[in-house]
């Protein structure tokens, strides 16, 4: 696959966390539920307005319209890297993923709230921890070398 970045892996994940299929306005969702045969083609989605805080804010709710007519069925979160910062570069993007340090006693986390009008950031007064380019450990990055962008996504069929 030359030519790609993470963020075309991304419908892979999907699937892998139980939404269903592929995503992207006018693009064929599959389902993976008959596994026997690799998926049905069940649809498609479109894409609502992005939800962007530039740059990342601590305990802080961040509302957008996102324009889909109805309740999102799910949606991406991605850190864009704007200096740099844990061994990311300026441009580098990284899909969120959830991860807890036991031993940290900060409140770390944020929260998405979905409606049928609104797509909406919650985010604690700790930075989440992020995993370090090159030294793959556990690290808090500086909020404002962040950019948060949560994409809702519907399904129309």
């Amino acid at each position: 696959m030359t030519g790609y970045d993470l963020t075309d892996l991304l419908p892979l994940l999907f699937v892998a966390l139980g939404a269903t299929g592929w995503y992207g306005a006018g693009i064929l969702l599959h389902d993976h539920s008959d596994a026997m045969t690799g998926g049905v083609l069940s649809g498609r989605s479109t894409i609502g307005t992005s939800l962007v805080q530039n740059p990342w804010a601590l305990g802080v709710l961040t509302v957008q319209a996102h324009g889909l007519g109805g309740e999102p069925d799910f949606y991406k979160i991605i850190y864009e890297c704007l200096t740099a910062d844990l061994g990311y570069s300026v441009g580098d993007k990284l899909i969120y993923t959830h991860g807890h340090d036991i031993n940290d006693a900060a409140s770390r986390a944020l929260g998405i709230l979905v409606d049928a009008t609104n797509i909406s950031l919650l985010t604690t007064t700790s930075a989440l921890r992020m995993v370090g380019k090159a030294t793959f450990s556990s690290g808090i990055p500086v909020v404002a070398n962040w950019k948060i962008t949560v994409t809702p996504y519907r399904r129309t069929t």
